[in-house]
């Protein structure tokens, strides 16, 4: 209809979604699930980020939205024809997506005043980075209206609205439904979708070596100082890497190489972004085997964050 692909044609935003991710890729459902997926938006992907979804639920390790906890400023309102919303239209209970994605060194298409009456009637798909567009593919996928993106939801060119929602970022991630991360991808150019070899996700991959450290702590956007503090504060986080998508909640965490729920605490262990996060927000125990592990997580955090670059990428 109105957003121009690639190829010069018209087509609707979940025609131009789709085109993008799906192109040459064959969504099979396969018994052994990811095991034989060539992308990480597969179907059978879906169904392991369902199975995450639906335990966290399950233990409430995501605390229910206080009624008193307020929504971010502005939303984008995920639909055929995506647009800038104001929270003050919407119930105080919406669920949304928050992204985290590396801005990189290339200038990206943002709010501004002078476009945000045109961004509140429609927001134009083809002027965004691949990650803005897959970020939207993916909220469609999960069934959620809402998207938050800092660059389009603050006025990048006004002082006082980028110090007021600077000042709310604490709980922009706190209260959001998800923490999408695009962790693999050092800027918006690429997206957030990767096509990969199946041997990453074989039971071969994980006795190679170290893939949660080298595959996500070291993955571009985790270098960044600024993204720590989302991964802390989100109640849970939904990496897309450029071999797997990792999972973080407070409860534990989980890779597709290891997508089994009942593994998820083991795996837990070696990570201290959950188990500080775990400690903070009280799923954990208060006994002295935890509260000793606390410890030494927040040193090790505290030696991460001093490692990590403060730029403006």
């Amino acid at each position: 209809m109105e957003y121009c692909a690639d190829d010069g044609t018209l087509k609707t935003l979940i025609e131009v979604l789709i085109a993008e991710t799906d192109s040459g890729t064959s969504y099979a459902s396969d018994p052994e699930m990811i095991r034989k997926t060539n992308t990480t938006v597969s179907e059978d992907s879906f169904k392991v980020i369902q199975t995450w979804l639906d335990m966290c639920e399950r233990n409430q390790c995501a605390a229910p939205h206080p009624p008193d906890a307020p929504l971010p400023t502005r939303l984008i309102e995920v639909r055929q024809y995506p647009r800038l919303v104001t929270s003050d239209t919407l119930a105080r209970d919406a669920p949304y997506i928050a992204l985290s994605h590396c801005w990189g060194l290339k200038p990206i298409f943002s709010l501004r005043q002078a476009n945000l009456a045109d961004l509140s009637g429609k927001i134009p798909v083809e002027k965004l980075p691949k990650t803005f567009r897959d970020a939207m593919h993916i909220a469609m996928r999960l069934g959620i209206k809402y998207l938050w993106i800092d660059s389009l939801c603050i006025i990048q060119d006004s002082t006082d609205d980028w110090l007021h929602e600077a000042s709310r970022m604490q709980s922009v991630y706190s209260y959001c439904w998800l923490n999408l991360a695009a962790t693999g991808f050092p800027d918006g150019s690429a997206g957030m979708i990767a096509r990969r070899d199946k041997w990453h996700v074989s039971a071969w991959y994980g006795i190679t070596g170290d893939y949660w450290r080298d595959d996500l702590e070291r993955a571009p956007m985790n270098q960044r100082a600024w993204v720590l503090q989302e991964r802390l504060l989100s109640p849970r986080t939904l990496h897309f890497g450029t071999k797997q998508i990792f999972w973080e909640c407070r409860q534990g965490s989980g890779s597709e190489y290891q997508p089994n729920p009942a593994m998820m605490l083991v795996a837990s262990i070696g990570s201290p972004v959950v188990g500080v996060k775990g400690k903070f927000w009280g799923t954990f125990t208060d006994s002295q085997e935890w509260t000793e592990r606390y410890i030494g997580q927040w040193g090790e955090l505290v030696s991460w964050y001093n490692q990590l670059h403060l730029t403006k990428e």
